[in-house]
This record gives structure tokens, C-alpha cells and sequence, in this order.
């Protein structure tokens, strides 16, 4: 299969929009629709302390390397990390090491404290056989003050396109109606929402980030697992299906007396922040 820009050996096919795509091209189709949703979300103003919640996954890990590359030359703005939703014990320190390495300060967080609580596993913190299954994340309150407490302005999650559909359609199951997300504190990020999974991690494969692991479960109630496994059945038929919905629910959760301006600025999506 060649890639449907260039005619080099394909790596990927978007079956949502019919490119076959080589390994240059998906990672430039990546960043370009990252780079587009942080515009859409209120962009990055000089002077930005820029926080992103890292949990060791690898959609967390590659969203760290992808703003260092982003704003490697950007001498007005700062980015630190922010330990986000546990992703096992064998994690952490692959989450640290993405935050050191680059030079961003770390910020651990443990659930009953805050920055700089002891290091310990919490309860039922441990990883399994075959893979990772993040526990809870920790408390969007508890991320948004820790981050503005070592004077972030904006905090970023990798959540990516898969993440934000399931957890639409479980709250739909639920019967759950669209909030709107208000954090006058910090605004929020999520560069990756339109972007599935899969084409998350082979991005960051491609860049040096997370080679060869596989993508951390993010731990819920019997129906969030329910409706993560009807979406993917029905994805695997109807690949646009994560993408409509998604944006249903960004339309549903904007309130009629707010313009696209007000929702930009405020850069709540009602859906997300799990990092």
C-alpha cells in the first residue's frame, strides 16, 4: 500500500477519510490537527506556563514530546508535568524520565495529598499481567491546583479521540446531559480529542516516544466498559462514528448564550480531563 500523498510505503490507513498514509505524512497529519485543536481551544498566549498531566501511558507521554517539539523554540512560554491518573507502578518513572529529560519540572501527585505527598502505591495501584489499567485519575480539582500553585496557566491532557467518544456514550447510557466544563483558574488542552488512539501511538512510535507499549486501560465502572467496547464494535463498521459523536456532544454542551469566542476562551468541552 503507498501513501496516498507521497507514493512511499504506507504505515497507516485512515479509514475515516480513505488516506493511506507513510510514516512522514501520518506525523505531519498528527501535528497539524493537534496544532489545530489547541487554536480551537484558545491557543497559547506569551507568556503560558503550559502543565501537562502525564500518567505514563503512552498517549501522555507522546502529548508531553509533542508540545517540547511544538515549543522547543518558544522562549516566552514554560512547560512543566503534572503526575496525572496512575498508570501502574512500572509507569511512573517512564512518566518522569518524559518530564526530566526535556528539562520540565515534575510534579507528583498522590491521591489524599497533593505535590510532594510520599511516593508510595496507593491501594489497588498495582499493575496487571498483560498490560496496564489506569486506576482513577486524580481529581480534576486536585490537577487544576497543583498545577496553579506552581503557576501554570494553561493544563493539557492526552486524552485522545477513543477516550472522549467512550466516555460520551457512557454518559448518554447514564442519561447524562452535557455539562459545561468552567475553570477560571486554568484554561485547559486536550491537543489529541480528534485524533483515535491508534494513530496517537503510532506517532509517538514514530517519534522515539513509548516504542512497543501497549495502551493503558483506563480503569471505570462496569458501564464506561460497556460503552467502550459497543463503540469499538461499531467503529470497526462505521470508523466515523467516534468522530460524529464527539462532536455532537461538543455542540450539545455549548449553552446558547455563549458564542464560539466565549467557548474558545473558556476552552471547556463538558467531556474529558483524565489525562
Amino acid at each position: 500500500m503507498r501513501c496516498s500523498r507521497c507514493r512511499r510505503e504506507a504505515v497507516f490507513f485512515q479509514r475515516y477519510s480513505g488516506l493511506a498514509l507513510c510514516a512522514g505524512h501520518l506525523r505531519d497529519d498528527v501535528e497539524a490537527r493537534a496544532r489545530k485543536e489547541i487554536r480551537a481551544e484558545g491557543g497559547i498566549r506569551p507568556g503560558d506556563r503550559i502543565a501537562v498531566v502525564l500518567s505514563g501511558s503512552p498517549e501522555s507521554l507522546t502529548l508531553a514530546h509533542f508540545l517540547c517539539r511544538t515549543f522547543a523554540g518558544r522562549r516566552d512560554l514554560s512547560l512543566l508535568a503534572v503526575e496525572g491518573g496512575r498508570g501502574g507502578s512500572s509507569r511512573r518513572p517512564a512518566a518522569e524520565t518524559a518530564a526530566r529529560s526535556p528539562g520540565m519540572e515534575w510534579l507528583p501527585v498522590r491521591e489524599g495529598g497533593g505535590a510532594g505527598s510520599p511516593a508510595g502505591d496507593a491501594p489497588g495501584d498495582q499493575e496487571p499481567a498483560g498490560g496496564c489499567t489506569l486506576s482513577p485519575a486524580q481529581p480534576r480539582e486536585v490537577l487544576a491546583d497543583t498545577a496553579w500553585r506552581a503557576g501554570a496557566t494553561v493544563l493539557a491532557y492526552g486524552e485522545c479521540l477513543d477516550d472522549l467518544a467512550g466516555q460520551v456514550l457512557a454518559r448518554v447510557l447514564r442519561g447524562e446531559a452535557p455539562e459545561v466544563n468552567r475553570q477560571p483558574a486554568l484554561r485547559t488542552l486536550t491537543p489529541f480529542r480528534r485524533i483515535p488512539g491508534e494513530e496517537v501511538r503510532l506517532y509517538g512510535q514514530g517519534i522515539g516516544v513509548a516504542r512497543g507499549e501497549p495502551p493503558c486501560r483506563a480503569a471505570g465502572d462496569g458501564l464506561e466498559d460497556l460503552a467502550a467496547s459497543l463503540l469499538s464494535d461499531h467503529a470497526s463498521r462505521h470508523p466515523s462514528a467516534p468522530h460524529a459523536l464527539l462532536r455532537l456532544w461538543d455542540s450539545l454542551a455549548v449553552p446558547v448564550e455563549e458564542g464560539p469566542g466565549d467557548r474558545a476562551a473558556r476552552g471547556g468541552k463538558g467531556v474529558g480531563g483524565n489525562g
